[in-house]
């Protein structure tokens, strides 16, 4: 029987990925080949081939989708948007080349909203901070009608709700309602985002009602790593939650030591000074890794080049680097002598796209496999090239040689014409040219914990947060330093969300907020100091690289350790923060009460 319930309302905000480059199309219809070519879709190309070519009532192979060069997509750049009918449709019609360029204020009230939700919590506690069970009501603004991404964000918010932590017993309930606004969809960490803020609220809530330690709190709830695989027993995108491997106290232990928790957050309430200090703590699981396959293929022409084409695609993650440098590290050579080539559904027949920190994990892993294949290939035209056995081979630098007589070898460039259909031997077949398609129905989960230090000057009521420390596990990085700036741009993006960014409407259901005079972003003013650590405790073994995804871990945990700084910053008032964006009006209308008691 519970021995303490603690209660709780929480709002997050209505607010979305805001690109420096709106959305745009081409379309051309070329009747001599009687193809149609679209360049604009990002994300997910061969998706939206399927969706267009059914719509449109036309063959596949008659649609070639290309994608550009693009920065983020965070999930609302690439979905099939009205106008990825519309365009090709009217270039179809007008048999001439059509584009479509949106500007901002059409960006800004039609491109997929996000993140609007409010939790109704109730979790019930033994006095020492034992979590029992929690029970959640989850109402999703949906807005105007579902687009292609259905309800997969409350979905994946009452999935996931529960997080690192052990709890006996759960229950969401999900209300997705439509309104007048427009239609939500994805954005980076969808549905987590938005359920960890909550969860981590109400977790410091509980600890200040028991006059529990917050990291206590967290510490003695957290699954533990022998627990691992630990299944949640909920469901998402049609996979059972089992989180595949993790550490989740060392993480909290971790950032906890970085940011010198124990030592700083007790010299907070000075009451001589405006100025009041805050620190917060959130804990977060990230989904990552998701599935049903992505494809891969790599080709060594005549002349040694070689060639990477994969079905995922580019948003500015640094996607040729990764799979280079995955190639280049079975085949030993240079990552630089590797071209990757991406977005084109001509590429490759079959692609699931770049989405859900999957890129890495699913096309990486597929490149992993094709390269193998390639590798085992080159060694034996090579052995029968040197009239000797595979294992007396090795390939290094970007050469074949004999392991006891370095000096016999040959270069990539010589294997490759070896496998001309001149040249290769009778009982091999010739090129060398391997597609593999990497399945996997499971996803990973990477983790950590955030800590967040702010600054608010109480006669303003203007927040500044002034430190964020993120310690992370995504398994095996493949490049730490693109890593690195994947945690820090989504650290930025949580404090936009959590300090600045939000959609208003009028009672008359009109968009308030149309432009960037209204609708405030993150600059490097707003930019406090950045420090990670990347943990490698927690290799996946879901996948021959055991990597897991990581472009969402640096904005997971950012808005509930943001909301528990700014509710330890006010103190007594803190108990009232309960809704992001937190503004200076916010923070007024809770320290009020507080003020109004005191005079």
């Amino acid at each position: 029987k519970a021995e303490h319930i603690t209660k709780l309302r929480f709002t997050s905000g209505r607010h979305s990925g805001v690109p420096l480059e709106t959305r745009g199309l081409i379309a051309n219809y070329d009747a001599t080949q009687e193809k149609l070519k679209v360049w604009g879709p990002t994300k997910v190309t061969h998706f939206n081939r399927g969706v267009l070519a059914h719509m449109l009532e036309m063959e596949e192979h008659t649609i070639e989708m290309i994608e550009p060069d693009v920065g983020g997509g965070f999930g609302v750049r690439g979905e099939f948007y009205p106008e990825d009918y519309l365009i090709p449709y009217a270039a179809l019609m007008l048999k001439r080349p059509v584009k479509w360029i949106e500007d901002r204020l059409e960006n800004l009230m039609a491109c997929n909203h996000s993140r609007e939700q409010i939790y109704e919590m109730e979790m019930a506690l033994k006095k020492d901070g034992t979590i029992l069970g929690i029970k959640v009501l989850l109402s999703n603004d949906q807005g105007g009608y579902i687009r292609t991404h259905g309800i997969i964000v409350p979905e994946l918010s009452a999935a996931i709700f529960p997080g690192p932590y052990h709890i006996p017993n759960y229950r969401c309930e999900v209300r997705s309602v439509l309104t007048n606004k427009t239609p939500a969809g994805t954005y980076r960490a969808p549905g987590r985002y938005e359920c960890n803020s909550s969860r981590e609220r109400l977790l410091d809530l509980a600890a200040s009602e028991l006059m529990i330690d917050p990291v206590k709190i967290r510490s003695m709830n957290l699954i533990q790593p022998e627990d691992m695989p630990y299944e949640v027993g909920t469901e998402s995108l049609g996979e059972d939650i089992v989180y595949d491997s993790g550490d989740y106290p060392f993480a909290l232990q971790e950032v906890v030591r970085l940011s010198k928790y124990e030592e700083n957050r007790h010299v907070n309430h000075d009451n001589l000074s405006n100025k009041k200090v805050g620190y917060g703590i959130a804990c977060f699981v990230e989904k990552t890794g998701l599935g049903p396959f992505e494809g891969a293929r790599i080709e060594i022409d005549q002349t040694g080049a070689i060639t990477v084409s994969t079905g995922a695609a580019n948003v500015g993650q640094g996607l040729e680097t990764t799979l280079a440098q995955i190639a280049s590290s079975v085949l030993t050579v240079s990552p630089d002598s590797i071209q990757v080539l991406h977005g084109d559904t001509d590429l490759i027949p079959y692609g699931v796209g770049s989405f859900a920190s999957r890129a890495t994990v699913m096309a990486g892993s597929a490149v992993y496999y094709a390269a193998q294949k390639i590798r085992k290939k080159l060694l034996k035209i090579a052995a029968h090239t040197m009239n000797c056995q595979v294992e007396q081979l090795i390939i290094s630098d970007g050469y074949i040689c004999m392991i006891d007589h370095q000096d016999k070898r040959l270069t990539l460039t010589q294997v490759a014409q070896q496998s001309s259909p001149r040249n290769c031997p009778p009982d091999i077949e010739p090129g060398l040219d391997f597609t593999h398609y990497f399945r996997c129905n499971q996803m990973t989960f990477a983790h950590g914990a955030t800590i967040v230090k702010v600054e608010i000057d109480i006669t303003t009521c203007a927040i500044v947060p002034k430190h964020v420390w993120i310690v992370y596990d995504i398994g095996k990085a493949i490049n730490p330093q693109m890593v690195k700036g994947q945690i820090e741009g989504g650290a930025v993006q949580g404090l936009g969300g959590s300090l600045l960014e939000e959609f208003n409407y009028d009672p008359s259901g009109q968009l308030t907020s149309g432009s960037f005079v209204d609708y405030l972003l993150p600059t490097t003013t707003e930019t406090p100091l950045l420090e990670s650590k990347r943990l490698d405790r927690s290799p996946s073994t879901l996948n021959p690289i055991q990597v897991k995804g990581a472009g969402e871990c640096g904005i997971a945990g950012i808005g509930g350790a943001l909301a528990n700084a700014v509710a330890d910053a006010l103190g007594d008032s803190g108990n009232n923060v309960n809704v992001l964006p937190i503004t200076p009006e916010k923070v007024w209308q809770w320290l009020m009460p507080m003020q109004d008691k005191t005079n």
